[in-house]
Formats: structure tokens, sequence, C-alpha cells
């Protein structure tokens, strides 16, 4: 899926948590440029939290 599928999905919060964790061609090869793309995306459309794979999820 692509960021820019991602974001018509019609979710009220996107969150990608499997970016830059796994490039391993030609099997899965990653998006490039992700991020922005998202960001480009998102805008206006999607609440877009991006967080690191070091990052804690926690539900409020």
């Amino acid at each position: 899926m692509s960021p820019e599928q991602a974001v018509v999905l019609g979710a009220g919060q996107l969150v990608p948590v499997h970016h830059g964790t796994s490039h391993n061609p030609p099997w899965y090869a990653g998006t490039p440029d992700v991020v922005p793309r998202l960001r480009a995306s998102a805008e206006n459309r999607v609440e877009l939290t991006v967080v690191q794979t070091t990052d804690e999820l926690v539900q409020a």
C-alpha cells in the first residue's frame, strides 16, 4: 500500500509503524520518501502520527 492509498482509507488517525524496519529486496523493498509523502498526502485530511522504532505507544 502506498502512502497516498493509506490516507484515503477514511481513518481518523494514521500511525505508520513498520516504516524503516525492513528492506529485503526483491521480497520487500521500503517505500522511498515514505514519511514526506505521508505528510503531504495527510495534510488537512487525516491526523498523522509518525513514530520511531524506539517509541512506545500508549493508548489513552
